[in-house]
Order: structure tokens, then C-alpha cells, then sequence
């Protein structure tokens, strides 16, 4: 599971997908070589524990997009 592999579902809106790209862009470059040695799915994981707007719900999206890529390969 991947961001390219993200990008290339519906489970985001475009806006949404925008949102995401620009946060994982900021955390690359905030958390510089920590960040960049996690999995995608421990990525999202530390983007949402650390998301500066409480409302935000689009690392919650790709969570849930996450758990039913992993239960359908089990």
C-alpha cells in the first residue's frame, strides 16, 4: 500500500487528495529522514496523531481505505 497506489483510487475527492499530498509534502520536510523510514501506513498514522486541524478528516479516510486493503489480503 502506497501513496501512488492512493492516488489511483476514488477514496479520496481531488481536493481531498490535494490536502493529503500537501501534508505528507510538510511532514517529509518537518520530520526530514524520521518520517521518510515509515511505512505508508505508520506514515498516515504519525500525519494524523500530529495534524495541526482537529476537524480534518482525510488521514481518517485513508485509515479506513487501509484496513480494507489489508483485510482483503488476508
Amino acid at each position: 500500500m502506497s501513496f501512488d497506489e492512493l492516488k489511483n483510487t476514488h477514496v479520496l475527492t481531488p481536493k481531498e487528495f490535494t490536502i493529503f499530498s500537501d501534508c505528507m509534502s510538510f511532514f517529509v520536510m518537518e520530520y526530514e529522514g524520521y518520517f521518510e523510514n515509515l511505512s505508508f501506513k505508520e506514515q498516515v498514522k504519525f500525519m494524523k496523531a500530529n495534524c495541526p486541524f482537529p476537524n480534518c478528516k482525510v488521514c481518517s479516510k485513508v485509515e479506513e481505505w487501509l484496513k480494507r486493503k489489508e483485510k482483503l489480503k488476508f
